[in-house]
């Protein structure tokens, strides 16, 4: 439900303002009224629910996510305010880039689902000094099992993620256990800020069903990740297929109430497999974590 606010601003007959403001009104309004003696001004605004936009490459050389008329984007719909989606219609075999993100704007939510029985990839550029700002959630996998996608994130821009679930491979539909592979790399892209909360789950391989299809994600340079809980290679894994997180080279800022790493299934019947490691030989790290669990859930011992 998004938020609607109405404001009524009216100057009496003493030349005093008086503001008034209720919450969430339904109708779309905007209207003046002008009585003698009294100036009444009634303003009722409502941000259009978000549709959902798939690139679609129309604007052949020109590969622009902000232009005028949104050649790149099915119906000509802007990406601002919108779910915008990564399909298999515009994939390719390499890692050139083929869509770049030319002005900072702000979108609902952000999917790659480029996927198919072999890795196609979707590349995208952040320019210098743009930010890419998702304000709900971030997916790159396939609601399909079986199925594998590549996803490189490139620029010396900044991708920052508000919503509460980044999920890198395996499924968005609640309660499917059959997964697909994902293979996500920042490592060329200057910034990453992953703002999930609290109540956030920050995933590397989510319902992960197939020992041959590998998932990874590699961060950014400067990466900060802020979340409840954090899983690599854990929750409904039922094979041991390595799921690897790569830190960035330069410094990474792990905020998180609790980090699994290849830990148990919600049943605890299968225990997932999990590697967390630097991309390089530089970089640094910084844990704030109430919890850091290995496999089935025991404490997690080393040198951090």
């Amino acid at each position: 439900m998004r938020m609607r606010n109405v404001k009524l601003v009216y100057l009496m007959r003493d030349l005093h303002f008086k503001v008034m403001q209720f919450p969430s009104l339904s109708p779309k309004l905007l209207f003046t009224v002008v009585s003698m003696g009294v100036f009444l001004v009634a303003s009722c605004f409502t941000q259009a629910a978000a549709v959902t936009v798939t690139w679609n490459g129309a604007g052949g050389a020109n590969q622009s996510w902000v232009d005028a008329g949104n050649p790149n984007w099915s119906s000509n719909v802007t990406p601002v305010g919108n779910d915008v989606v990564f399909d298999s219609a515009t994939a390719q075999v390499g890692t050139t880039v083929n869509n770049i993100v030319n002005s900072s704007l702000t979108i609902n939510s952000l999917t790659y689902r480029n996927s198919g029985s072999t890795i196609n990839y979707q590349n995208t550029q952040i320019n210098s000094g743009v930010t890419l700002t998702v304000s709900d959630n971030f997916f790159a996998g396939s609601d399909t099992g079986g199925q594998r996608n590549g996803v490189t994130l490139s620029g010396l821009g900044s991708l920052v993620v508000n919503g509460t679930i980044f999920s890198v491979g395996g499924t968005q539909v609640t309660g499917q256990t059959v997964g697909s592979g994902s293979t996500v790399d920042m490592s060329g892209l200057a910034n990453f800020t992953a703002n999930l909360g609290t109540a956030g789950n920050f995933y590397v391989g989510r319902g992960q069903n197939y020992p041959t299809y590998t998932t990874s994600l590699r961060l950014a340079a400067n990466s900060e990740i802020t979340t409840g809980n954090l899983h690599v290679g854990s929750e409904m894994m039922s094979v041991q297929t390595a799921l690897t997180l790569f830190l960035g080279n330069t410094t990474n800022t792990i905020k998180a109430d609790n980090i699994y790493i290849g830990s148990a299934n919600p049943g605890g019947s299968a225990r997932g497999s999990g590697v967390l490691q630097f991309n390089g030989s530089s970089g640094t790290v910084s844990l704030d974590s109430a919890t850091l669990a290995q496999g089935g859930g025991q404490p997690l011992c080393g040198a951090w």
